[in-house]
């Protein structure tokens, strides 16, 4: 299997290195070629909660980088026009949403979802932008 493949409107999932031994597992949540990470924040989402409930957000400037490290998030993906998801639920996948792509996530589990972005610049409320669900749904 192919280390990243492209998935939808230029974002890319990220299969992370990872190592296991009778312990457990270890997952490097920085691969190389993933770019500048001067922050990192970590979410958590009560079951059957969303982040974004009823409006998709974008970015014109900076890359979100998604690490689910517990439960399973739907993530939903959207260019304006056309509407795809993609579901995570363990930490060896990184989802990268690059500018411009419209996007929110949802806890499908039924434990608390933690999210872990690794995104490639400090967070600027200047540079997030809101439209209410519905406008960018296919």
């Amino acid at each position: 299997m192919s280390d990243e493949f492209d998935f939808v409107f230029g974002c890319k999932l990220v299969y992370l290195p990872r190592f296991e031994d009778e312990r457990g597992y270890l997952s490097v949540l920085t691969p190389e070629g993933i770019g500048n990470i001067p922050y990192v924040y970590h979410s958590v989402t009560f079951i059957h909660q969303s982040r974004d409930t009823d409006k998709w957000h974008m970015h014109k400037k900076h890359t979100d980088r998604f690490v689910v490290l517990r439960g399973k998030a739907m993530f939903y993906l959207s260019d304006g026009t056309t509407f795809k998801w993609i579901a995570m639920s363990e930490p060896c996948r990184m989802l990268i949403v690059p500018p411009g792509v419209w996007h929110r996530f949802q806890n499908i589990g039924e434990e608390s979802l933690e999210v872990v972005n690794l995104p490639d610049a400090v967070y600027d409320p200047d540079d997030e932008f809101r439209i209410p669900i519905g406008v960018g749904d296919a």
